[in-house]
């Protein structure tokens, strides 16, 4: 069957065994197991790249388990941190950027906090520029279709948006 880690980016300890090539995560202190997994998935994990993961598809079983197998030992994940800014908006609160992954990162005023996969880093540029953070997420972000998804993920605050480029007297801004 197909099957997305859809909770990866939430693990706080991995553990792999290349014997049966079962890939263990620890989310929310419950132990999944996932196997078969191939060893390029497992490197992944290893690597703390747990956005990758998440959206790779692959054939596998997955299953809660009570412990890990004897012999094996979890071991703790690198757990990233955001930078998320403070914006003047009646619908968001923050907004923040990923350049590494081109992920874009909006905090609603509900508090939901969700990901968009795959955004252009002139889009992040035009969003920190834009008079209504909002409707330019409606209209280049939503409207797109880029995929998303709501997530819990640590992050700090910052109340200054950084680079936000000069308006030239044409209207143009420099990005």
């Amino acid at each position: 069957m197909k099957i997305y880690l859809s909770f990866a980016n939430e693990a706080e300890k991995w553990a792999y065994n290349p014997n049966t090539s079962s890939l263990y995560l620890s989310i929310g202190g419950v132990a999944y197991e996932y196997t078969p997994v191939g060893s390029g998935l497992a490197t992944l994990v290893m690597q703390g790249d747990l956005d990758a993961i998440e959206r790779v598809q692959y054939s596998s079983n997955a299953r809660a388990v009570a412990r890990l197998p004897k012999g094996l030992y979890w071991t703790d994940l690198p757990q990233r941190t955001l930078t998320m800014y403070e914006v003047d908006s009646s619908n968001v609160n923050l907004i923040g950027y990923d350049s590494d992954t081109n992920q874009l990162y909006v905090e609603y005023n509900g508090g939901d906090l969700y990901e968009y996969d795959n955004v252009p880093l002139q889009w992040w540029n035009g969003l920190k520029e834009a008079d209504s953070k909002g409707s330019y997420i409606h209209w280049f972000v939503k409207l797109n279709d880029f995929p998303y998804r709501k997530v819990n993920i640590p992050y700090t605050v910052s109340t200054m948006l950084p680079n936000k480029g000069s308006k030239h007297p044409n209207g143009y801004i420099d990005i």
